[in-house]
């Protein structure tokens, strides 16, 4: 099993259930390509299934980079270049999904949960 991703072929892919193929998708310039997958390696499907690119950003933060362990703390993340385009973000502190709050173009703050006292991930 392999994908095509515009003009990209021989990617890597995996069969996950009869229905379901997984791409690993490669590097790529922003914007919509097509994606076709393949069982032979030759005949790849017709290309109806697009895949949208988006711009890298670079993430700032947190800050602080200390918060109380009783939670409650906010927590800034800065993204740039600024990412307005963004309607939901979360934040994942110990696997713990929190929503963050827009604060301007490109920054959101997370409220910490509470937890043990020691290092966050």
């Amino acid at each position: 099993v392999s994908c095509r991703v515009g003009t990209i072929v021989g990617i890597q892919a995996s069969l996950v259930t009869p229905t379901t193929i997984a791409c690993q998708m490669p590097s790529h310039v922003p914007g919509p390509v097509a994606v076709d997958v393949s069982l032979n390696g030759a005949e790849y499907t017709d290309g109806e299934l697009r895949y949208d690119y988006e711009q890298g950003y670079e993430v700032f933060g947190p800050t602080p980079k200390r918060v109380l362990a009783s939670g409650g703390g906010l927590v800034s993340l800065s993204f740039s270049p600024g990412r307005d385009t963004l309607s939901e973000l979360t934040c994942v502190i110990d696997e713990n999904p929190v929503p963050a709050v827009r604060v301007s173009t490109g920054t959101f703050l997370c409220l910490t949960p509470p937890r043990a006292p020691g290092f966050a991930a």
